[in-house]
């Protein structure tokens, strides 16, 4: 169990992603404030996401690399999930850095390959590879 002191601590676990080899995206609203933080790190034949909106807001998924909603707005909707978790930062991160890169796989014969592309002044996506 963690103290409420680790729990609110938002920047070791994203640390953790990003040495781990996520890319991150912000999504705004209509002024332009960041209402998220998503980190997306496509491997072998999955997709890690991490929806990040508070301490205790944050939502995780392991989906199949060809789901083709992988990327719906609402992860915490997703009935493709292979794995998935929602809570507070430190145990979410910490749970999906702990899974194995072929843990939840679904037997696919190619791996994940995309690249990421600016969509607009302030944002990027990753588009898999077809």
């Amino acid at each position: 169990m963690t103290s409420c002191a680790a729990e609110l601590d938002p920047e070791t676990p994203i640390h953790q992603l990003i040495d781990a080899g996520y890319r991150f995206v912000h999504p705004r609203d209509a002024a332009g404030n960041v209402v998220s933080v998503v980190g997306i790190r496509a491997h072998h034949n999955v997709v890690d996401i991490v929806r990040i909106n508070g301490i205790d807001d944050v939502t995780a998924i392991r989906t199949a690399a060809d789901d083709p909603d992988m990327f719906d707005p609402d992860i915490s909707e997703s009935d493709n999930a292979l794995w998935q978790q929602t809570g507070w930062v430190n145990e979410v991160v910490g749970n999906l850095l702990a899974l194995a890169d072929d843990e939840y796989s679904p037997a696919l014969d190619s791996v994940a390959k995309g690249c990421w592309v600016p969509t607009s002044q302030r944002s990027s996506a990753f588009l898999l590879a077809g």
